[in-house]
């Protein structure tokens, strides 16, 4: 997905003085026993929630808007910056639950333990909204 600036930046000009922070978010839908669906395979509706147990993953940054560039050309660095973000987030997600050459319809859910684990630890991403940190430990360590 291509991120969309214009839109960003004149929601971002015209409500400046009104909000205090943006807020990221990305969202991971997954199966019963936690693993993560791919673009092959459609959001759950309503229906399916109701009917069966579900997993969410959620990646959240609450962002200042005075952190915010407001230049073109900086917002559109800062907007590919985020997708970016965005898209390591849900490739290390995915590769938490799945070998390179596994397909996720193919894959035999086992061992519920180890993917709950697997969760817990998942990406090395902390997020701590009071404080408004987001650090991803595997960048701090270099």
């Amino acid at each position: 997905m291509v991120p969309r600036r214009r839109g960003i930046q004149l929601i971002l000009n015209q409500m400046h003085d009104c909000l205090d922070a943006l807020y990221d978010v990305t969202t991971v839908f997954a199966d019963e026993n936690g693993y993560p669906y791919d673009h092959s395979i459609p959001a759950p509706g309503l229906g399916d929630w109701l009917i069966k147990q579900r997993s969410l993953y959620i990646y959240l940054k609450r962002i200042p808007i005075k952190q915010i560039p407001s230049d073109s050309q900086s917002i559109t660095q800062w907007l590919y910056e985020r997708y970016r973000i965005k898209d390591d987030f849900i490739d290390n997600l995915q590769t938490r639950f799945y070998k390179s050459s596994q397909t996720l319809q193919n894959h035999s859910h086992t061992n519920h333990q180890n993917i709950v684990e697997s969760i817990t630890t998942l990406n090395n991403y902390d997020v701590d909204i009071n404080n408004n940190n987001n650090n991803n430990n595997n960048n701090n360590n270099n």
